[in-house]
């Protein structure tokens, strides 16, 4: 029963780390799609919008797995996901409202670039057991 256990979880800290790191490339991808909408076609910004939707999806499950995991990775790991989920709602909303507003497409880029480097790290912890460190286990 163990042996199922232990392969349960290798499992679930699998598909947080595939997911994490799909965050990390979705939210590089982001800024290029918006990019060639600027300089090249004008149809990228519907791309650049079905992403995000995609990317939030994305990073909701990262949360869920993430909380299932938290035994492995701690409750702080859970709160640096939960803040990124609630970056992008965030951003989404100032994306949809930039057609309309300077103010919230002043706001929405530095807010992408801050989000890539929080999921850039946020996928590199899920590669470190962060509870583990520092004992003889």
């Amino acid at each position: 029963m163990q042996d199922v256990q232990q392969a349960a979880n290798q499992g679930m800290y699998r598909a947080y780390q595939a997911l994490a790191v799909l965050t990390a490339l979705l939210l590089i991808v982001q800024p290029i799609l918006f990019g060639q909408y600027l300089y090249n076609d004008r149809d990228y910004i519907d791309i650049h919008a079905i992403v995000a939707n995609g990317l939030t999806l994305v990073v909701a499950l990262q949360l869920v797995v993430c909380f299932l995991g938290r035994s492995k990775w701690g409750l702080a790991t859970v709160v640096w996901n939960a803040i990124l989920f609630v970056l992008i709602v965030a951003q989404m909303g100032l994306g949809y409202s930039s057609e309309d507003s300077d103010g919230a497409a002043q706001v929405h880029i530095p807010l992408g670039v801050f989000m890539f480097g929080l999921g850039l790290i946020i996928a590199l912890l899920g590669f470190f057991d962060i509870r583990r460190q520092g004992s003889d286990r």
